[in-house]
């Protein structure tokens, strides 16, 4: 009801707006039928950015004031002996990480030629086309994710079938910390691999710390 209240009063105070800028439009001499359209673009772009906003601050909320899941086993019990209470949901998870997230990049950044992320380029792009790369990099992910999962009992029966939502959400938001990191690890042991570095105060290499910021940028969008 709060949250209803709220998107209520933000709807209002953009029409009200919306009204003052139309108007103000039209004593400039702007055609009112582009005034129309242009403020009530706005008002859609606004009402979604100010509900996704609250939904997002709401299930923060929510995260904060829950507990994580109990587990039963420890962490070295959980690395020698992983239990999968679902084999669904691991399956899901891989091809969510593995195969979602870089196909979503390469559908609508790579072959709309908007953007090649870095590790697209250092995979072979040119020579072996975008297949491989995405396959390499989606198994990174998916592997970064799994072991991290493993490591917080994401795949165990108290989290599968648990009903809180937000301690749900806060496992995953854990989780995600965890394989964020191990993303990182991997992206710089493979810079130190496919990046020659430069070993001298003498000069600049533009191109090695250029491919270094897309790898960080890319880090990001993963």
């Amino acid at each position: 009801s709060v949250s209803a209240c709220l998107v209520f009063v933000g709807v209002s105070g953009g029409l009200l707006l919306a009204c003052s800028s139309s108007r103000a439009l039209g004593l400039m001499g702007t055609s009112m039928d582009e005034v129309t359209i242009r403020v009530f673009l706005d008002l859609i772009v606004d009402v979604t950015l100010q509900v996704s906003c609250l939904v997002g601050w709401r299930l923060t909320s929510a995260m904060s004031r829950s507990e994580m899941p109990n587990s039963r086993t420890s962490i070295m019990d959980r690395v020698f002996q992983p239990e999968v209470e679902d084999l669904g949901v691991l399956i899901g998870d891989v091809l969510v990480a593995g195969a979602l997230v870089p196909g979503i990049i390469v559908t609508f950044l790579v072959q709309t030629e908007a953007y090649t992320p870095e590790w697209m380029i250092l995979g072979g792009f040119a020579e072996r086309g975008q297949v491989v790369p995405a396959v390499s990099h989606g198994a990174t992910l998916a592997a970064c994710w799994v072991v991290s999962a493993v490591l917080t009992g994401a795949f165990e029966a108290e989290v599968v079938y648990c009903r809180d939502l937000g301690a749900t959400l806060k496992l995953i938001a854990v989780t995600g910390i965890i394989a964020s990191v191990l993303v990182i690890l991997v992206t710089g042991v493979s810079l130190l691999f496919f990046t020659d570095m430069p070993h001298s105060g003498n000069y600049v290499d533009f191109e090695a710390y250029r491919s270094i910021g897309k790898t960080v940028f890319d880090l990001i969008l993963d």
